[in-house]
């Protein structure tokens, strides 16, 4: 499928069972303006959807992606890989506290709204505090 080097969505339920393709731009993807995409997520489970993307650049998470992980129940996995195929997962273990995470999303957020960090530096807070939301961050080397 061809998107011009731009953002691709994959979603899945965590059985495997269907597969839906959302394309977006170069900066972001929004399954919301799919159809098929947002019947999946309206029957699927908590933490029962994959949501598998890449990011045109060499960037990791996005404090987009990290935002739309935290406060959407059904998806379990996020994914993202680089242009350089640099691999990062975020995934909701069973100690996940939507609660939690929230807070501790919303901390960092503060911080940047306040230009007190900025973007990159953000997303590196929440990865290395996330796993206290019962969040575990895994990249490939």
């Amino acid at each position: 499928m061809k998107n011009n080097s731009n953002e691709v969505l994959t979603l899945m339920p965590t059985d495997v069972s269907q597969k839906v393709v959302v394309l977006g731009d170069e900066f972001s993807v929004n399954p919301s303006k799919n159809p098929a995409a947002h019947a999946l997520f309206n029957k699927a489970n908590r933490k029962g959807i994959m949501y598998l993307h890449n990011h045109p650049s060499t960037n990791r998470f996005s404090f987009a992606d990290i935002m739309e992980f935290v406060r959407n129940g059904p998806i379990a996995l996020l994914s993202v890989v680089t242009n350089q195929g640099g691999v990062h997962i975020l995934y909701k273990t069973g100690k996940y506290s939507f609660e939690r995470a929230r807070t501790i999303f919303s901390e960092i957020y503060t911080l940047y709204q306040q230009n007190k960090i900025e973007h990159n530096e953000a997303v590196k807070l929440f990865l290395k505090q996330c796993e206290k939301g019962g969040i575990i961050y895994a990249k490939s080397t």
